[in-house]
This record gives C-alpha cells, structure tokens and sequence, in this order.
C-alpha cells in the first residue's frame, strides 16, 4: 500500500522509526493504495486520516484518496484491507509531519514582532511629530495673535498721540490766532489814540512837548518787527516749519511776503489782514496779487487753500 503528493511520499520511503516530515508548500497530498492478491476475491479499502476525517471512508475504484491544503501539524493515515463479508484482510498506519509555514514560524512571530515595534516606534514618532507641529502651530498662531494686538495698541498709542498733537496743535492755533487779534487790537487802540491826541496837539490844549512824549511812548509800544519776528517763530512750530519750507521753495518772498502768507493760512479776513499789517484793504489785494504771481499760481485756483495745504 502506498501514497504520493508534490513530490509524492510513499510508505516504503517513510522510516519505520518515525513520521515524514513534509514542506507546507506540499500540504496537498496524493495516496494511492493497492493491495496484493491474486485470489480474485472481491475487497475493498477504508481509510481514515486522523486529524482529518471524522470516520472512516469507503476508497473509490481506482484506490486514490487527495488530501488538499492540509494544516500544518501531526497526521496519521490508516488504511484498511476487508473482503465482501467485512473480514478485515491488511491494515497500515503511515504518520507524517507538515511543517508550520514560514509565515507562522518562530522566526516569522520574530520578525512580525519586529516589524510591530518598528511600526509602533514610526506611529509613536509620527504622534510626537504631530503633537510637536500641532503645538508649534498653536505657539505661531498665539504669537501672531499677540503681534498683531500689539500692532492694534501700536496704532492705537500713534492714534492718540496725533490726536493729542492735533488737539495741541488746534489749542496752540487759537491760542495764535487769539494773539494776532489781540495785537490787531491792540495796534488799532494805539494808533487811535496817537491819532486823537495829534488832533488834540493840533487844537492847543496842551503843550507839544507833552504831546510828544506821549507820541513817543505809545510808538514805542506798537507792534514791530521784533513781535512779528516772535509771532513767525511760533507760528513756524505749530505749523511744521511752514515758513521754512516756503522761503526754500520761493527763495523771492520777502518778509511781507511771508507775513502775508501766514494770515492767508490762519484765513483771516482781509479787513483784519489790513489792520494787522497797517495796510489799506486795496494794498492787501494788491499784496495777494503780487504774492500769486510769485508762486506761480493758475487762475482759479484758491491763494488760501494753496496756503492751508501748503506743506
């Protein structure tokens, strides 16, 4: 009696002593049996492979069974020889070994092993990666953040800070104007006053050496080019070095000129302009003419806004 697979393993190639060891890429296995008798007696096999079949099977015709994709482990294939009448005539044990798989090998549960902790320690670095790019991401976004209140408290300082220059700025613009006027006002009292006492000297109510000192004494309190000189200085600051910047871009100005230049930015009157320069209002047109064709001006365009937008 004998069996093949791939290649096939027979009963007399087995030792007797132990089982055959097969690959697990031979896991499918071809027995073919025979039996030899010449009697003519009618007989048929059984077999049973243990760890296999449940119970023992009728052989077919041609005397072959085919095991396929056997597991790997230990098998023992009996075979029996019985008549017509069931006598039992031969019988053969043949034990065979499939070996595991590679795959479920030791040295394959090492290496899965293995590759588990290498996977485990490329997650755990992905994880750290991920949770180093995520606090990273959270650390820039909380400092843009930051940046950008103190760019919004930046704006906000420079903000009330040219507000409080405006505000300075506008104070110290009345506080000007209101000293211009007080000096239009106070000339306009003095030469009042010197014009009715020269009317008073003319009549003879007193004499002209007292009228000559009081001439003298209110001359020497008019306006002159000292305060104008005072009055330029300040100016000069409040409104960004505007008398500079004009005396560098029209070289030609003259002093009254200048002074012109400066009433026509605070839009003063042209009355007041008169009084403040002691000028008929004629001569300040006069002035506002000579002054458009020193800077060039078109006609039509505005001599005070070119003034209050002059920088």
């Amino acid at each position: 009696m004998q069996g093949s697979g791939r290649p096939p393993p027979t009963a007399a190639d087995a030792p007797e002593a132990g089982a055959s060891v097969l690959s697990y890429s031979y896991n499918t296995i071809l027995f073919k049996f025979s039996y030899p008798d010449f009697t003519g007696r009618r007989f048929l096999i059984y077999y049973k492979l243990d760890g296999f079949d449940n119970e023992w099977i009728e052989g077919t015709s041609n005397f072959q069974r085919t095991y396929s994709n056997l597991p790997y482990g230990n098998f023992v294939l009996h075979a029996v020889v019985k008549d017509d009448r069931g006598k039992e005539l031969s019988s053969l044990s043949y034990p065979f070994k499939i070996e595991r798989p590679f795959y479920s090998s030791w040295w394959a549960l090492i290496i899965y092993f293995a590759l588990f902790l290498c996977i485990l320690v490329v997650l755990v670095r992905m994880y750290t990666m991920w949770i180093v790019m995520r606090e990273k991401k959270v650390n820039e976004e909380q400092k843009r953040l930051q940046e950008e209140q103190l760019r919004a408290q930046e704006q906000l300082i420079v903000k009330l800070e040219n507000e409080k220059l405006e505000n300075d700025l506008t104070y110290k613009s009345k506080e000007l104007a209101s000293a211009t006027l007080s000096v239009i006002s106070h000339n306009d009292f003095l030469e009042g006053l010197k014009k009715e006492i020269q009317a008073q000297q003319l009549s003879g109510s007193y004499t002209k050496r007292f009228f000559d000192k009081l001439i003298r004494m209110i001359e020497e309190n008019i306006s002159g080019e000292d305060e104008w000189a005072i009055f330029q200085t300040n100016f000069d600051r409040i409104h960004e070095k505007f008398f500079t910047n004009l005396k560098e871009r029209y070289p030609d100005l003259t002093p009254g000129d200048l002074r012109l230049c400066a009433l026509l930015r605070l839009n003063m009157p042209t009355k007041d302009m008169a009084r403040m320069q002691n000028l008929s209002v004629r001569g300040i047109e006069a002035a506002r003419y000579r002054l458009r064709k020193k800077l060039n001006l078109p006609e039509g365009q505005s001599l005070v806004d070119f003034m209050i937008q002059f920088h």
